[in-house]
């Protein structure tokens, strides 16, 4: 979500992956929508009818949060939505990538970290960050598996 939300071009959420929807194969690569307001049984069966452990069917109310969070940081930074772009890091080994985009007076940063491990990460210019996700000052590590948008103190 970091990165469709923060990289080059439009977007593009298929339905229900911001609502933590699965799908099987088809048939049943997507289901009908899930609504917070409807009550739904356990998912019992696979697509082939075949028996599975029950399965909750219900909004991942963390997961809509994160991604209005970011999408409403896309909104609220033009240079999200139009700014150039420049590769800062990619470090296959560490499984670290990078980037600015840059529009006008606008500068962020976004780091992405598929690692399995913390990553400590430091970028020329962002030594004071504020990390925008979680709205605290970047401390110069990424999670793992996870990204963080940075916008220069200065």
């Amino acid at each position: 979500v970091v990165l469709q939300m923060t990289y080059v071009g439009a977007p593009m959420v298929y339905y229900g992956d911001e609502v933590g929807m699965w799908g099987g194969n088809d048939p049943d690569d997507r289901k009908p929508m899930v609504w917070p307001d409807l009550e739904y049984a356990p998912e019992v069966t696979n697509p082939d009818q075949s028996l599975r452990p029950p399965d909750e069917v219900s909004v991942n109310e963390d997961l809509l949060a994160f991604y209005r969070t970011l999408i409403g940081i896309r909104n609220a930074n033009p240079a999200l939505q139009t700014g150039s772009y420049r590769t800062l890091v990619a470090d296959n080994a560490r499984r670290v990538f990078a980037f600015e985009r840059e529009l006008g007076e606008e500068r962020l940063a976004v780091i992405l970290n598929a690692g399995d491990e913390p990553a400590e990460v430091s970028l020329d210019g962002y030594g004071c960050a504020a990390e925008l996700v979680g709205g605290v000052e970047y401390d110069g590590s990424v999670p793992e598996q996870a990204g963080v948008v940075l916008q220069p103190c200065d």
